[in-house]
């Protein structure tokens, strides 16, 4: 058979200053874990701008901001912000909000 196509959609969140990803198959199957580790322990679940850490604290959150693709425009991957030239500092590994803490 033939493979799907894929589509992958990016989204700018001015705000948050955060690019999030979200990708579709043209056969309508889904496979959420299509885009992860891109990157080494990259999920996309967490904001990869440090900053948005304070943000969800001062909205009385009760952690970091979680990205997902039914709650958010998709996944905040630190792959898709270098490709956008976004930079910002790298998470420690097993960290608060470290994407390394997700499960694959």
């Amino acid at each position: 058979g033939e493979s799907p196509a894929v589509a992958v959609t990016f989204s700018y969140l001015p705000k948050l200053q955060v690019v999030t990803v979200k990708h579709s198959l043209s056969n309508g199957s889904d496979d959420p874990t299509m885009l992860y580790d891109l990157y080494p322990s990259d999920y996309g679940l967490f904001s990869p701008n440090q900053s948005n850490d304070y943000l969800a604290s001062a909205q009385s959150a009760a952690g970091p901001l979680v990205f997902s693709d039914k709650r958010t425009q998709g996944k905040a991957y630190v792959w898709a912000q270098s490709l956008c030239g976004l930079y910002n500092l790298r998470r420690p590994e097993g960290s608060a909000g470290g994407d390394a803490l997700a499960p694959p």
